[in-house]
């Protein structure tokens, strides 16, 4: 036998069949401390080491059973190990019970979406393998109605946007919130989220084959809910095909900080500062970068619902700078007040006054019959050679009313203390005076505006969510 191992020696058959009788790992220690029947009062009936050898139990362990056995008495050896009094890993059982009534009121819930609200609603991390322990465990949910109806069964707007709120407070974000009512609730950015129900089959046509056949396909990287078609087997959003796919921002955010660009005298970093203020970081950067890209959009898409231009044109310049150099913003209005075009050039000569004209017409298609301009040599050679018959005045008298229309061009473009590139200088300059034929209603958007829900608001601002909901395709 090798050297410090301890012989086992093999009980009798008393002590066989004493085992046999033996339930539990302590009724096994108590039968091993119980009295001799031939011993009387004493505890061991023989002495330890009889008993060890006797048992092949070690010596050492019948003593601290012994001890143990005269401080509590039998009870000691069936009483349940106590739990320690400060163990973390313990779930309270609030959030046990606040996990199954969860799970019995939003079934739709998986373990993860489960665990995120109660680790906000609580302010301690929970596992959804913990969760999932818990609703194994058969643990019954109390009985409690819901705390609203569904959202589109609330008839008041103010108690369905309550209701939102209601679901945001209770852990979900804002997402999830509008994801579980199925709705069509509006931003406070001034466009709305169209959120379809989960439950719900995917209406999504594929940009690709326009084949209606697709699927849910999770989601991507910002979040946005991803299809699949079962035609081309390509994998789309719900912007995909429109001009703000790819941008990490919704539309609404994209169209309320050009919509602010355009009309306010404020800077990128004033828009940025605004966006800040209401959740979201914006670079200053980028909202210069909206401008140019989507302006020029919105103006396309507000084209064809144009009212008819007038044939008095007033014609003027007012100068401002281009990379540190001057440079000439050309514009005309009609006799209505509505902006006709703009045109930015480094130069005041007749060449660039021939290229304005032109440009007027073909972007309008109206032809002059009048043109009041300021006197400037440029303009009659250029009137010559780009409208033959048109009848031209000049003065200061008929030119008041395009210098009163100056004045906020002027306004806007002080912030800015000019421009870096030609490009950047026409697009902003043309976007200005887009907005402001929007504003003076010069656009018949009526129709389109009564056909988004869009909650009351000034006329500029439905507008412009409808121009923004033309870009979207909806």
């Amino acid at each position: 036998m090798p050297p410090g191992k301890r012989q086992r020696r093999d009980p009798n058959e008393d002590w066989e069949q004493l085992r046999m009788l033996v339930a539990t790992p302590a009724q096994e220690a108590y039968e091993l401390l119980r009295p001799h029947p031939q011993a009387g009062t004493r505890l061991f009936g023989r002495t330890s080491a009889e008993r060890a050898a006797e048992t092949g139990v070690p010596e050492r362990t019948l003593r601290r059973h012994a001890d143990r056995f005269d401080a509590a008495g039998r009870a000691s050896l069936f009483a349940p190990p106590a739990a320690p009094a400060n163990d973390r890993r313990a779930l309270p059982a609030e959030i046990r019970q606040a996990i199954v009534d969860l799970k019995a009121e939003y079934p739709a819930l998986n373990l993860r979406e489960i665990a995120a609200i109660c680790a906000a609603r609580f302010h301690r991390p929970v596992s959804h393998h913990t969760v999932q322990k818990v609703l194994a465990s058969g643990l019954q949910p109390t009985s409690r109605p819901r705390h609203f109806p569904f959202y589109r069964e609330i008839a008041d707007p103010v108690e369905r946007r309550l209701a939102v709120v209601r679901l945001y407070l209770e852990g979900w974000n804002i997402k999830g919130s509008l994801v579980s009512c199925g709705a069509v609730v509006t931003s406070p950015f001034g466009g709305g989220w169209m959120v379809e129900s989960t439950m719900a089959d995917s209406e999504q046509t594929c940009p690709g084959c326009g084949s209606a056949a697709t699927r849910k396909d999770g989601r991507d990287r910002r979040g946005q809910q991803r299809f699949r078609c079962g035609t081309c087997r390509r994998r789309c959003t719900t912007l995909t095909g429109t001009p703000f796919s790819g941008y990490r921002f919704p539309p609404d955010i994209i169209a309320l900080a050009v919509r602010w660009y355009l009309r306010f005298r404020l800077s990128d970093a004033d828009v940025a500062e605004l966006l800040a203020e209401r959740g979201v970081r914006v670079d200053p950067s980028t909202i210069f970068a909206w401008v140019r890209e989507f302006a020029p959009l919105f103006e396309d898409a507000a084209r064809s619902f144009r009212r008819a231009i007038g044939g008095g044109w007033s014609v003027d310049e007012t100068d401002t700078k281009v990379a540190g150099k001057p440079a000439y913003v050309y514009r005309a209005i009609d006799g209505h007040g509505q902006v006709v075009d703009v045109d930015v050039s480094t130069r005041r000569a007749t060449s660039d006054a021939i290229t304005f004209f032109r440009r007027a017409i073909e972007s309008t298609g109206v032809v002059p019959d009048e043109v009041t301009t300021d006197g400037a040599a440029a303009y009659p050679p250029a009137l010559a050679a780009a409208l033959p018959p048109v009848a031209h005045e000049s003065g200061k008298r008929v030119q008041q009313r395009i210098e009163r229309d100056q004045q906020h061009l002027k306004g806007r473009l002080r912030p800015m203390r000019g421009f870096k590139t030609l490009a950047g200088a026409r697009v902003l300059c043309r976007a200005h005076a887009f907005l402001r034929n929007l504003r003076g209603g010069c656009y018949d958007l009526g129709q389109l505006v009564d056909d988004v829900a869009i909650p009351p608001q000034p006329p500029v601002v439905q507008a412009w969510a409808a121009l923004t909901g033309t870009l979207l395709g909806r």
